[in-house]
């Protein structure tokens, strides 16, 4: 017997229509939709050993923010600056004008964006205010399921649907009998989609 998807906590009518956009009604359905990618935010990376074009994260201190850009329309651009022991770079969001209510000058965060050398720019990242760099990581690093989306639904709102779900279900029906499952080596399928969606490193996904 199949459990509707407004099971889920969090799930009420609105963000159920947006869900069976993507042809999910239930929560087993939910589990089965796998996602299609993973943001590898396992590393955290010194300002001076940022590499050119690539998605990376670094830990650094907000030591500047300057008035946001108004462009035409509704587009916007914020600029910052950071700093680590290594260096300082400047950050920039582009049509994140709120973004501003969260950063103080002298807090410290976790930024996850894109780096170009050219102009030492980490382009709209992410961002996880932390006291210390060991204080946030549990939250910020590791490695991130990237869902399809539709409108109504973040990735955020994605991956607490699909943590949910794990916790309303302690089990999904496996197709294989156990005693061949472990003849073969074979986890049980439930264990098999929690590590799909929550991988705690390369080699259980890969596995």
């Amino acid at each position: 017997m199949s459990t509707p998807i407004t099971a889920v906590k969090g799930v009420g009518p609105k963000k159920a229509e947006s869900f069976g956009r993507l042809g999910i009604t239930t929560v087993e359905e939910l589990l089965f939709a796998l996602p299609f990618r993973y943001e590898d935010r396992r590393h955290v990376c010194a300002i001076s050993a940022l590499s050119d074009g690539l998605k990376q994260v670094v830990f650094a201190r907000l030591t500047r923010i300057y008035r946001p850009v108004r462009l035409g329309g509704r587009r916007t651009i914020v600029r910052a600056s950071v700093a680590d022991d290594s260096d300082s770079l400047t950050v920039v969001w582009h049509n994140q004008p709120y973004i501003t209510r969260n950063l103080r000058v002298g807090d410290s965060f976790y930024f996850y964006g894109t780096y170009r050398e050219a102009n030492h720019v980490l382009f709209d990242p992410l961002l996880a205010k932390a006291e210390t760099e060991k204080e946030g990581k549990e939250n910020f690093l590791g490695l991130f399921p990237q869902y399809s989306l539709t409108d109504g639904l973040s990735q955020n709102a994605r991956r607490d649907a699909v943590k949910q779900a794990f916790s309303l279900l302690s089990q999904v029906e496996d197709p294989y009998p156990s005693s061949w499952r472990i003849k073969a080596g074979w986890r049980p399928l439930y264990d098999l989609l929690k590590a799909l969606h929550f991988p705690t490193s390369m080699q259980e996904l890969d596995a």
